[in-house]
Order: C-alpha cells, then structure tokens, then sequence
C-alpha cells in the first residue's frame, strides 16, 4: 500500500487520481467481460432454441404422417403456449429493466415531506 504525504497536498491528489483511474479501469473491464458472457449466452440461446423448434416440428410431422393427428396437434400446441409465454415473459423483463430506478428514501426523509 501505498502511505500517503500529508505535507504534500499534490501527492495526495495524485494518488487518488492515480487509484480511481484504477477502479474505473477495473470497472470497465468487468462490464465488458459481463455483456460479452450476456451475448454469448444470448446467441445460445437463439441456436438451442432453433434446433429444438426444428426437431419438434419434425416430430409432428412425422405423428401426423403416421395418423397421430391429437398427440401432433397436442405437442404443437404445447409448442406454442410455451414459445409465446417466454416472448411474454421476457419482453416484461426487458420493459422493466430499461425503466428508470426510483428514487429511494428512508422513512425520515418520506416524514419530513408528508
């Protein structure tokens, strides 16, 4: 660690310059390395997805070429609920995390402006 000089005004200043440079680059840093890993599990996501559509509606097609019209038709429907239940789902998460945060108050501050 390093022991700052109290007769030098400058040394300290330089010092702190010198250390929030630091975490600000760290921060950075993290962040990135935070929406690289968000984008890689993104783009996973829309691949598995994929391939799982694509094998379920080759499954039904093959039940309903095999005259098992209900059990298709079931696991289509199934299909469906579920994919539109997680667009539902995730375009909330996504309003909801791009709205502003709210101001908190403690109980003393929310007293006084009652």
């Amino acid at each position: 660690m390093q022991t700052i000089n109290k007769n030098k005004p400058e040394n300290d200043k330089s010092a702190l310059i010198s250390l929030t440079t630091k975490e600000q680059h760290y921060r950075h840093q993290q962040q990135t390395k935070q929406q690289r890993l968000n984008n890689l599990f993104y783009f996973f996501g829309l691949i598995f997805g994929f391939i799982y559509n694509v094998s379920l509606l080759y499954l039904i097609y093959q039940l309903v070429q095999n005259s098992h019209y209900l059990l298709g038709f079931a696991l289509f429907a199934i299909n469906t609920i579920l994919i539109l239940g997680s667009f539902a789902i995730l375009s909330f998460s996504r309003k909801s995390n791009n709205s502003r945060p709210q101001k908190h108050h403690n109980k003393k501050q929310n007293r006084e402006q009652k």
